[in-house]
């Protein structure tokens, strides 16, 4: 018996009009020079899922048994050709390729042989690869955003990051860097590339610090304690309405007093220059009081300001403390602001602290 010559055809273009028989671009169909001893069933195809690399023979009807497996109204059908259902495609996959056998059905009435869509018909089954891509892709970012998630409540870092333009950025360049790109090691980070980003942004603030030589500026401080419970001293600078962060310093370890807080001004206005500086602004506790006084003998032409808004918050307080009825609203308005920030602090404080427990532990 000669061998028959087989023809690959190409296969059917995904995006062409929807057909009755949608399966068929799953396969690759084949011609056959059929002899005059085998008769019919010239049709043949090779399952594109790689199953076998022989081709099967048979109908559209033994493509989607091959694929899909029964449809109703086909029982019996393996026995009687002998096809098997492809090895090769996942439950998913298979159940994508479903959905799109029962769409075409419905939307051609079941009829194998129809070419046209019916009046008023125009839409156009989804391609279950499209939906088996789409599902996987989400998963992936699903799993990706967990991670990024775990490494922020591991280390502490506050929710509202993700809303710094900077935490976009830094995705963007990810995303866009080159295959194999590994992050920068802990040693590059607290040196070279430290030194880089502050010599960027001291050049950023250049034309900034140019206007204090013509404007002058105000010099404001305000102590604080940070999420370690750290005691902190900020000094920022501001002129013409726009502030620029000067420094920080740790008092964990010194006292508060007036001499101390001076002693953190004075060097902070000499780095800048004396002749800038216009006002010294703290909040109004005696020790910073006493820090004003300081700065006002050293140098004569600077003057200290008390802080408005701590001002005010004494004022309210010094209200608040009155049994007057007609004021109760002041001091229940007070107390309550002053017992939610108090509590939000403490809550930020004990979640981060149990959060790097937690993972140190792990």
């Amino acid at each position: 018996m000669e061998t028959p010559e087989y023809e690959e055809l190409i296969d059917e273009d995904e995006n062409e009009e929807p057909s009755a028989t949608p399966l068929w671009k799953y396969v690759t169909k084949i011609y056959v020079e059929s002899s005059a001893k085998d008769g019919g069933g010239s049709n043949k195809f090779v399952c594109n899922f790689g199953c076998r690399s022989e081709p099967y023979s048979g109908s559209y009807i033994r493509v989607r048994y091959h694929l899909i497996g029964t449809m109703p109204g086909t029982g019996g059908l393996k026995k009687k050709t002998g096809i098997n259902m492809c090895s090769k495609i996942t439950r998913s996959e298979r159940k994508a390729l479903v959905q799109e056998e029962v769409a075409a059905s419905q939307l051609f009435g079941g009829n194998s042989k129809a070419r046209k869509l019916p009046a008023g018909k125009s839409a156009v089954p989804p391609h279950p690869r499209n939906d088996i891509d789409k599902m996987f892709r989400i998963n992936h970012r699903e799993d990706v955003d967990q991670q990024i998630a775990r490494c922020m409540y591991g280390n502490g870092i506050p929710f509202n990051v993700v809303r710094s333009p900077l935490w976009h950025d830094m995705i963007s360049a990810i995303r866009l860097a080159p295959p194999g790109y590994v992050c920068p090691n802990y040693e590059k980070v607290r040196t070279t590339l430290l030194d880089r980003e502050y010599n960027k942004v001291k050049q950023n603030l250049k034309p900034l610090m140019d206007d204090w030589d013509i404007y002058g500026l105000s010099m404001i401080s305000d102590g604080f304690s940070n999420c370690k419970i750290q005691s902190l001293i900020n000094v920022m600078a501001t002129s013409k309405g726009k502030s620029m962060f000067l420094s920080a310093h740790d008092c964990s370890s010194i006292e508060k007093n007036g001499l101390n807080i001076a002693e953190i001004l004075l060097k902070e206005i000499k780095n800048i220059g004396p002749e800038k500086v216009v006002q010294v602004v703290t909040d109004n506790a005696t020790n910073c009081k006493l820090a004003g006084s300081i700065t006002e003998k050293k140098y004569s032409w600077i003057f200290w300001s008390g802080c408005l808004p701590h001002t005010l918050n004494l004022l309210m307080k010094d209200i608040a403390k009155y049994s007057d009825s007609r004021l109760s609203f002041v001091s229940e308005t007070f107390w309550s602001g002053h017992d939610s920030a108090q509590l939000n602090h403490a809550a930020l404080h004990y979640l981060v602290l149990n959060l790097q427990l937690h993972y140190l532990a792990v």
